[in-house]
């Protein structure tokens, strides 16, 4: 079966109202998941859907609606326990870290953890970007075919985030990272998914504390040294780091093979390279319009309550689709086509409120850095015959596993 052809099945009510939607497998999966979002958008705010036939949750799919959800903490929780008892035994095991806690542990830990995302850290870190881009570079042909995937990004990604969190990359740690954001639809699966957990945060442990006593890592520091008035103790720093490697690396890759497949397609690629190039413009209207993060984070409610006049019962989950209430038309004109110039309305790309992503001055900082040595080096890039359309994936996030390029152009030998 086309995974783009499995359209969502409904069950009816009197007057034909949609009661629950029966979402495909994995969202991440399809090709072009942005017709399905739509249709379920049309259909409300908030839709009642159910995922791998057993799990009931509200789809959250407008912009408003999800910024409510996501600003709204004291009724939608991030930390599973309060989800309905039932449902309990569906949750991911890679459900631990900042991502998933509550004040006050949520607070004191982003706290804690602060620094390292500070504005001088950033600069340190683009500074290593900026090292590690030219011999990456470098090394593709001037002439045939590259796959920017394996030759630069993931090398550029494994490498920068590594020596940021403290965690040295290998194919060990890479392949048990690829099990952690692997769809988890099963309980061999979920189980498999655990072993891997627990054996990572045992190897990011003592990854952090060799980093720290070496001083590669302020995050590692921080972590292992602890902070003012807040001693390490306390924090499962293992979880921490591990979520955020797993993660960030990842979805980190995804974005960027999104956008230099999007720029080089389009020819946008070239002109980012001038000092007054809407660089910056152009890589959120990307993570607004073709982000990696596509069914949507989670939110657990604490308390009874309403989504855009839809009511919600305690226990009961909600997932907001970030993908759905990006391209949502009441807030973004021309919400399906890629706007360089930007958009009057802030993206939902890395979330809102506490939990809004950490590292997302790390991601613009590698996009930033890579379009522009990109530019720079090979101004006629194109994308390789071979190269595919669609996202294709084996994990939670979206994005290409390969993108195809002629560094030197189309008319370059082959």
């Amino acid at each position: 079966m086309d995974p783009d052809n499995d359209l969502p099945r409904t069950e009816a009510v009197p007057h034909g109202i949609p009661r629950t939607v029966q979402l495909p497998k994995d969202l991440s999966r399809l090709n072009d998941p942005f017709p399905l979002l739509t249709e379920l958008r049309h259909i409300a705010p908030v839709v009642r859907a159910r995922l791998h036939d057993r799990w009931n949750v509200w789809l959250v799919t407008s912009y408003q609606a999800a910024r409510h959800v996501l600003l709204d903490t004291e009724t939608f929780r991030s930390d599973h326990s309060w989800i309905a008892a039932a449902d309990a035994k569906y949750v991911s095991p890679m459900r631990m870290g900042l991502l998933d806690w509550d004040p006050p542990l949520h607070t004191e830990a982003r706290r804690l953890v602060r620094p390292a995302f500070a504005p001088p850290a950033v600069r340190d870190f683009a500074d290593q970007v900026r090292r590690r881009c030219p011999p990456l570079l470098q090394a593709l042909p001037p002439v045939g075919t590259a796959d920017l995937v394996a030759e630069v990004i993931e090398p550029l990604v494994n490498s920068a985030v590594g020596t940021f969190l403290g965690v040295p990359w290998d194919e060990a740690l890479g392949r048990g990272a690829a099990a952690l954001i692997a769809p988890v639809d099963d309980d061999t699966a979920r189980k498999h998914a655990a072993r891997a957990r627990d054996a990572l945060a045992a190897h990011v442990d003592a990854c952090l504390s060799e980093s720290s006593r070496q001083r590669t890592s302020l995050l590692a520091r921080i972590l292992t040294e602890g902070g003012p008035g807040s001693p390490e103790s306390w924090l499962p720093r293992g979880q921490v780091v591990l979520q955020m490697f797993v993660a960030g690396r990842q979805s980190t890759v995804d974005f960027l093979a999104t956008l230099i497949r999007g720029l080089t397609g389009t020819g946008t690629l070239a002109r980012l390279r001038d000092p007054g190039a809407p660089l910056a413009s152009t890589v959120e209207e990307y993570l607004r319009h073709d982000g990696p993060i596509v069914r949507g984070v989670w939110r657990f409610a604490a308390r009874d309550g309403h989504i855009a006049g839809t009511p919600v019962a305690r226990g009961d989950t909600v997932l907001v689709s970030l993908a759905a209430a990006n391209r949502d038309p009441a807030v973004f004109d021309c919400a399906d086509q890629v706007a360089p110039l930007g958009r009057p309305d802030p993206h939902l790309g890395f979330g809102a409120g506490p939990h809004y992503c950490p590292g997302a001055p790390l991601v613009r900082v590698m996009a930033g850095t890579l379009v522009t040595e990109l530019a720079r080096r090979f101004p006629r890039m194109s994308l390789a015959p071979q190269q595919r359309d669609g996202c294709t994936t084996d994990s939670v996030f979206r994005g290409p596993r390969a993108v195809y390029v002629r560094p030197g152009g189309e008319d370059a030998d082959a």
